[in-house]
């Protein structure tokens, strides 16, 4: 029997109200200390964060920053926090050029300033 990868697995569950299919594997926002190129700040966004927040997923299609074309980056209401981690968005930016709109729940946040970087997601779509 060949080696297969388990598809993943989503919950039926309400988010603001709504029903959505939320994927059970956390993830880790990537780049979280960095300054957006427009010169914002990604850790004053990321310290406006609640658990429970919605965040928005987008493709970028022009990457300049490393050498793949697969880079999805990750917003708060407050702009930029920063991007998918690579493994994950090599995975996610074929479906998204399909047409899957994930979305980002946040499950947790930074407990202090020096935690900035630990701002952990769950993938979901609206039901």
């Amino acid at each position: 029997m060949p080696n297969e990868t388990p598809s993943p697995t989503f919950i039926r569950r309400s988010i603001k109200g709504r029903d959505a299919d939320v994927f059970e594997t956390t993830l880790r926002v990537a780049g979280t200390s960095y300054s957006n190129e427009d010169g914002s700040s990604r850790q004053r966004a990321i310290a406006k964060l609640t658990i429970g927040d919605t965040l928005t997923l987008v493709r970028e299609l022009e990457y300049s920053h490393h050498d793949h074309d697969s880079a999805i980056m990750v917003f708060a209401k407050d702009g930029q926090i920063g991007y998918i981690e690579r493994a994950v968005a090599d995975a996610m930016a074929a479906e998204m050029d399909l047409g899957w709109d994930p979305q980002g729940l946040v499950v947790a946040v930074p407990t202090n300033m020096y935690d900035i970087g630990n701002v952990e997601i769950q993938l979901f779509e609206w039901a």
